[in-house]
Formats: structure tokens, C-alpha cells, sequence
């Protein structure tokens, strides 16, 4: 099957660069094998992204699929597997195999893990990289979460709401995120705040149920008695398909331009997914219209 256009991700930056390719004329495949929206269906609260003064990852997950409902935008709900260039680029889903004359991919991350020995046992049983998703089940227990970044900050604050305490663990005395949510976070009664610890070990039999943490200045362990352990420690970019390596920097995001051009022509990376230093959903949006852009003048001078 050909087409002009292959977006790979209905995430922010996806469906901006496919709304800009629909009023254009362009014929696209749009594909996402998850959720609508990517990784905003995984946020509790967003608070800045105008022109909204607050709205759940859920309720702007559900705007983004009448937005492309508005504008008779199809998804494709396959996985891609892989994507090379020939004379013209080749990807093969789990489905089919599409010809296109250029790529946007824009398939964002997912949390890692912090990978200790004892970690694999208790995944999805009692450890989560999902606080919406799974902080429910809990609900008026104790809990815990590690990591130094606003996403760690920004759940630490959704799970006080629900705890009944809040541990939040992070590995240095300073942390990354935004200086208004740790505030925010001091200030609650059922939150201790323990730096600068790492986890050592996780303690159960068929389901977690309590942490050792060690300082890591004095050397000192203590046990957390918790049955649930939320990590944001870090992003995986989703770029496992992309066959040319050279495009991506040591950590598998891809490399792009200040215009979302990679060093292979035609082959365009917008969003979460580039090297770069911001990851929000705004900067996303922001990416797949000048994408959008950049992928139309594209097109023009191959005619």
C-alpha cells in the first residue's frame, strides 16, 4: 500500500502534523497501535497547556480523538515493526508492509524501570510506572513513589490526594522538577520526603510489601513497609523499529535539527521521541506543526 506521508504516533505531536497534512491535502496513514494521545492518558492533571486552566489526561486524551473524529483523520491501529529506506521508505506493521515518500515518527517513550534483581518479580504486582492507572487499587494505603523529575513530583501530589502517606524517593537532596510542585508537595502533611536514598531491594512473597532503601551519603538502610512503588526514573524512547541506528544519540532518541529533519532525507521525528531537553506536551504540538511544515516543502521539491 502507498501512500505520501507515514505519521508513526497519535500523541500530541502525531495528530498535530496530521491535521496540518489533512487541510492540505496530503494522503497519510496515521498509526498508533495504544492509546489515543500517547503518554497524556498517563498524566492526573495538566495545568500547562493553554488554553486550558486545568484538564485531566483523560478528558484532553478524549479532545484529541474528537479532533481527529472533526477531521475525518483515520487511525491505523497496527504496530510497526520496522522502517527503512529504499528508494522509497519501507515499513512493515504486524499487519502489512507500506510504501511511503517520507516519515514523521513521533512514537514518544515509556518509563524504565530502575532494573535491581528483585524488581522483575513484583512488576505489576505492587510496582508500577502508571500512578492514574493503578493508584486506585490503593487507595488510602500507604505508598511510595521515586524519582527527582516533574513527573515524579507531578503524581507524588495526585497519590496525596488518594495515600494515606506519600514516600517520595529520590537518589540526590535536589531535585530536577519544577520548584513550584515541590513546594506544593512540603507543604502535605502525608508526605515525608527522603533524599538522598536508593532503593535496594524489594521484599515480598507473591506481592510487594515493603522496600529497603539505603542513604546514599551515610550508607544507612531503612525499610519502607508499602504495596506499592510507582517509578518515574527515566524514558525509553519507542524507536526499537527504526532499522538505521545512525539517526539515534546513545540513548536510542532520535537525532533531529532545529527544523525536525534527520540526517536521512524524507525521515522527519518530532515530540518526545527527538534529543531534546523539554518534554512537554505543548513543545509536542509545537513540533509536528513545524514538522508538518517542513514534511509539505518536502514533498514540493521532489515534484
Amino acid at each position: 500500500m502507498k501512500y505520501q506521508v507515514a505519521i508513526i504516533g497519535a500523541g500530541p505531536s502525531g495528530i498535530t502534523t496530521s491535521i496540518y497534512l489533512k487541510r492540505a491535502g496530503i494522503n497519510f496513514i496515521l498509526f498508533e497501535n495504544e492509546l489515543i494521545g500517547g503518554k497524556v492518558n498517563l498524566t492526573a492533571d495538566i495545568d500547562n497547556y493553554p488554553p486550558f486552566k486545568h484538564i485531566s489526561g483523560f478528558d484532553l486524551a478524549l479532545d484529541y480523538e474528537n479532533v481527529l473524529k472533526v477531521n475525518d483523520i483515520k487511525v491505523t491501529r497496527e504496530k510497526v515493526l520496522s522502517l527503512k529506506k529504499e528508494n522509497e521508505f519501507v515499513i512493515q506493521t504486524n499487519k502489512n508492509i507500506y510504501q511511503v515518500e517520507a516519515v514523521l515518527v513521533c512514537s514518544g517513550t515509556k518509563n524504565k524501570y530502575l532494573n535491581l534483581p528483585s524488581e522483575k518479580k513484583f512488576i505489576s504486582k505492587g510496582i508500577s510506572t502508571c500512578a492514574v492507572c493503578d493508584g486506585n487499587l490503593f487507595k488510602n494505603e500507604i505508598m511510595a513513589i521515586v524519582g527527582g523529575g516533574n513527573s515524579a513530583l507531578e503524581e507524588a501530589i495526585y497519590l496525596s490526594n488518594i495515600a494515606s502517606k506519600v514516600y517520595l524517593i529520590h537518589r540526590r537532596n535536589e531535585f530536577r522538577g519544577s520548584k513550584q510542585y515541590l513546594d506544593e508537595l512540603i507543604k502535605k502533611e502525608n508526605v515525608e520526603i527522603l533524599t538522598p536514598y536508593i532503593i535496594k531491594e524489594f521484599l515480598g512473597e507473591n506481592h510487594l510489601s515493603s522496600l529497603i532503601i539505603e542513604n546514599v551519603e551515610t550508607k544507612q538502610e531503612k525499610t519502607i513497609e508499602t504495596k506499592v512503588l510507582f517509578e518515574y526514573v527515566g524514558l525509553i524512547p519507542n524507536t526499537s523499529f527504526i532499522e538505521d541506528k545512525s539517526i539515534l544519540d546513545e540513548k536510542g532518541f532520535v537525532i533531529v535539527d532545529k527544523n525536525m529533519h534527520t540526517s536521512i532525507e524524507g525521515l522527519f521525528a518530532s515530540g518526545d521521541v527527538t534529543n531534546k531537553s523539554l518534554r512537554q506536551i505543548i513543545v509536542a504540538s509545537g513540533d509536528g506543526a513545524l514538522a508538518s511544515q517542513e514534511i509539505l516543502n518536502y514533498l514540493l521539491l521532489k515534484k
